[in-house]
């Protein structure tokens, strides 16, 4: 089927025109296949983006729910079962770290408080506690690397090695990667030589770019192959029962709705947009990327931009642009 993408092409140059970001490279798609594709002048399908917190999906959420499908780990697992942890935070659980319910601070550099990563986890513990844990949901990068640094121990592995063998290898992902080579192609988002290759969140970059929370660099032709998987459910990944538990609203008390891993579209949510029905599922990341998966139909969007070339204050794609970008692929497919 020919779509008629003409508005489409439009808006996607009319970000770069406005300088929300200098790059881009979008597919839509369901479970059965890619619809189409378009990449700005200047990007291949192999061009590598930093895709900051859609890491968590599709790195750290989905090696901890292939380690819960092995009955190597399980939701109800704590803090206190892999590190030294203070009494209010040893009783953490995986599943409240994986949906925000844990109850550490959003984001902050914690290497400022001890710069050697290997205290990394320790560090973090130390801090006081934001809110009781279960009793809110905030979203945290902190409880991520917390998560991830659990995922390493468990595994003896560093994060980047079970990505590569629990998700990259086994979906048929060739380019996706943590550290990338700097002879690679990559969308430099920074504009800056010395910073080439190198994870835009600066909590990543100081553990050597691969954490739990943001670091994983990937091509469009690897999260098309991502976001099909994610439309079967993550088949031949882990369990449908397991996945049907990912999807669910484990936060229904609060204003955002999270699975495990996963951000849920919900009746405040912007960035979806209108392409996505309620309970639809997926993530956005810092740097203008994105991929969501509609509960009803199984439409994908991936979006890949790089909105923090003009500096962390450009907020154009958070606040709005990203929503226009799904609310013209709506129109492409099911008009005005």
């Amino acid at each position: 089927m020919r779509y008629n993408i003409e508005n489409l092409n439009k808006v996607l140059e009319e970000g770069v025109k406005t300088r929300v970001y200098s790059d881009y490279a979008l597919s839509v798609g369901d479970a059965d296949g890619e619809y189409f594709r378009i990449l700005s002048h200047n990007v291949t399908s192999r061009t590598l983006f930093d895709m900051a917190s859609v890491t968590k999906v599709v790195s750290t959420s989905l090696i901890a729910l292939s380690m819960i499908n092995l009955k190597d780990l399980s939701l109800s697992d704590t803090i206190g079962d892999f590190f030294d942890a203070p009494k209010d935070k040893k009783d953490i659980t995986i599943k409240q770290l994986m949906t925000h319910q844990a109850g550490f601070h959003p984001s902050y550099h914690w290497h400022e408080v001890d710069p050697n990563p290997n205290n990394v986890v320790k560090t973090i513990l130390s801090r006081k506690l934001e809110y009781k844990t279960g009793a809110d949901v905030i979203y945290s990068c902190m409880g991520y690397i917390v998560l991830g640094k659990i995922l390493e121990k468990l595994s003896g592995l560093k994060l980047s090695q079970l990505f590569k063998s629990m998700v990259a290898d086994r979906i048929g992902m060739k380019d996706a990667c943590f550290t990338p080579s700097r002879h690679l192609d990559i969308s430099n988002a920074q504009k800056n030589p010395a910073l080439y290759g190198l994870v835009n969140d600066t909590n990543a970059r100081m553990l050597s770019g691969i954490s739990g929370n943001a670091g994983l660099f990937a091509s469009l032709d690897d999260m098309v192959k991502y976001a099909l998987k994610l439309c079967r459910r993550y088949e031949g990944l882990i369990s449908d029962e397991l996945f049907e538990l990912s999807i669910q609203n484990h936060t229904p008390f609060a204003e955002l709705s999270r699975g495990l891993g996963f951000q849920l579209v919900n009746e405040v949510s912007e960035q979806p947009g209108k392409l996505f029905c309620l309970g639809s599922y997926g993530h956005t990341g810092y740097t203008g990327t994105s991929v969501f998966v509609d509960r009803e139909t199984n439409l994908y969007a991936v979006i890949l931009t790089n909105r923090t070339c003009y500096g962390d204050d450009n907020v154009a794609m958070p606040n709005g642009y990203r929503a226009k970008i799904h609310d013209t692929i709506k129109e492409c497919l099911y008009g005005a």
